[in-house]
């Protein structure tokens, strides 16, 4: 079976482009499957110019993804990755193919427009697909309200089984100091991740817990390129008086990546308007507990895995109040720990690798006998 897996990656490995590499690399260790990266993604240019060069793109990838011949093509989709006009042009070319078309809806957005224009898009893109994959309960309800998709199914978000590093050992290499309570928010800096309540939060913590310490690990999107988000965070550590609390690293390396999770006590993630994140999967492979906005996926995970505690969205005192209680029962991080252990194993890349060829094969099998002919 020859599978073709469009996303940013490898040209970006944010969110999406970790998740397809880590979803490539577990179906190449699958007998009889061939699957290839075709990177598609936005240039973050201003809107026109976006949207022109978009086309041309969409262009120079259909002719990539018709010399792999593929028999499943799989878009990795979140709202923000594709310019708009060169993915519905892809997608028109590519109904022309016998490839049966996947897609994983990555997030869920909530919007609050009167005209809500990512929902009419993301209907284009998602109701013309074979089968809509997505990554918790919550999502597929909204999908079958939002998008009315032909086919659903969930597939969990993968884990990385990693060899941990000691906590000690990996703050000795950051250079942190080894008796820190670190409160770790980790990804790209973007306003939809609530980091402002992180912070104002950190100035009601250290009068409980005076070692507690904010590490703010992550740089813009680099399809955004804006740092005026970052820049208002940096100003208000400034003006709540907990800067020496809060430590912005700025991008993190790969090979630092793991040394970042492993040092931590808690990862913190106050969203406000996306419902889940491969970030609670890294915290989870590394045993991190989480303290995390009761949103969408969000409280799904937390409440049917018991691997960390969730506060209201926008809710500084709360998202304090819910780390000081925590950092204070060894106990309870103990066993959030634990379940995470656990979970990592239910849900390696191996075991998810091999749900989406069952999936696959389903599209494979149902598929119309003159397509079959006309691929073979």
């Amino acid at each position: 079976m020859r599978i073709c897996l469009l996303s940013p990656y490898p040209e970006l490995r944010e969110g999406v482009g970790r998740y397809t590499q880590a979803l490539l690399s577990a179906l190449q260790n699958l007998e009889g499957i061939f699957p290839v990266a075709v990177p598609f993604h936005s240039s973050g240019k201003p809107t026109m110019v976006e949207e022109f060069l978009g086309i041309g793109k969409a262009l120079r990838v259909f002719k990539q993804i018709v010399k792999c011949h593929p028999d499943i093509l799989h878009i990795q989709y979140t709202s923000s990755t594709y310019p708009k006009s060169g993915l519905i042009l892809l997608l028109q070319m590519l109904r022309l193919m016998p490839a049966r078309l996947v897609v994983t809806r990555h997030e869920f957005v909530r919007e609050s427009r009167p005209i809500k224009i990512r929902t009419l898009f993301e209907k284009i893109v998602c109701h013309g697909a074979d089968l809509l994959i997505v990554l918790t309960r919550y999502s597929l309800d909204a999908a079958r309200v939002a998008l009315k998709p032909r086919r659903t199914k969930i597939i969990p978000h993968g884990l990385t089984l990693h060899k941990p590093v000691a906590k000690d050992e990996a703050r000795t290499m950051l250079g942190i100091p080894k008796d820190a309570k670190i409160l770790l928010a980790f990804g790209y800096v973007s306003p939809h991740k609530g980091l402002e309540y992180a912070i104002r939060a950190v100035k009601h913590v250290v009068k409980s817990l005076p070692l507690a310490h904010l590490i703010i690990a992550g740089g813009p999107h680099p399809l955004s390129r804006d740092d005026t988000y970052m820049g208002a965070l940096k100003h208000l550590a400034v003006e709540e008086g907990d800067s020496h609390h809060v430590t912005f690293t700025g991008y993190v390396p790969d090979r630092l990546v793991d040394y970042y999770l492993d040092s931590a006590d808690i990862m913190l993630l106050p969203y406000v308007g996306v419902t889940q994140s491969g970030v609670v999967y890294m915290a989870v492979a590394h045993s991190v507990p989480v303290v995390t906005s009761s949103l969408g996926g969000f409280r799904e995970e937390l409440e049917r895995n018991e691997i960390g505690v969730l506060v209201p969205p926008c809710d500084a005192s709360s998202l304090a109040e819910a780390i000081v209680n925590l950092l204070s029962d060894p106990e309870r991080l103990e066993r959030y720990s634990r379940n995470e252990a656990r979970l990592s194993r239910e849900l390696s890349w191996e075991v998810i690798a091999r749900r989406h060829l069952e999936a696959y094969n389903e599209l494979i099998d149902t598929r119309p006998e003159c397509d079959r002919e006309g691929a073979a």
